[in-house]
């Protein structure tokens, strides 16, 4: 098999976001794309670099660059998550049989 030339190292992975750093990504989180506000870029970190699992879950602002000091923090104030949302159980369906067929009773 002929290998495929890889001009942009995509092969290899998106790489911790701290420039200088080769350790393989472990965790992300999202920000806003500083051109659009609708857009959401990932951010890739490595245990070392990484901000906390609450602080990953929400979607940072554009101009957020986590300074190494701050961590596992960062320096913006993160969008709030979404409301929770509510479940509520229903009534349970009637079980119903294909013409013909027919249930069989229950074992005791």
């Amino acid at each position: 098999m002929t290998p495929t030339p890889d001009p942009l190292g995509l092969a290899a992975g998106p790489g911790c976001w701290l420039t200088g750093c080769a350790t393989t990504p472990a965790v992300q989180w999202r920000r806003r794309h500083a051109i659009g506000a609708d857009d959401i870029e990932a951010v890739f970190a490595c245990p070392a670099h990484a901000l906390t699992l609450d602080g990953a879950a929400h979607i940072h602002q554009p101009q957020c660059t986590v300074d190494p000091t701050r961590l596992p923090a960062c320096g913006c104030t993160p969008e709030p998550l979404p409301a929770p949302v509510q479940v509520t159980a229903g009534p349970t369906p009637a079980a119903t049989t294909a013409p013909g067929w027919a249930t069989p009773p229950p074992t005791t």
